[in-house]
């Protein structure tokens, strides 16, 4: 058997002094709030749909942080 490592106090001390957040669950329709579903149509784009008949195109994130313009 491979050899234990030493417990670390301080990690236990970090992860209770900041706890995970719960998960949200999954996305809800704005209109009826039951689940969406993902899909894409013929050009690619991602597109959210439920079966209340709510349609959006999803849009999508560079990921990048938008610059504030410095004030003068």
């Amino acid at each position: 058997m491979g050899e234990r490592l030493p417990f670390d106090d301080d990690l236990n001390r970090a992860s209770a002094k900041s706890p995970l957040v719960a998960d949200g669950g999954p996305p809800r329709c704005p209109a009826c709030g039951g689940h969406l579903l993902f899909r894409t149509d013929r050009l690619g784009r991602a597109m959210e749909q439920c079966d209340c008949g709510y349609r959006a195109y999803v849009i999508r994130r560079d990921g990048k942080r938008a610059v504030v313009p410095p004030v003068p």
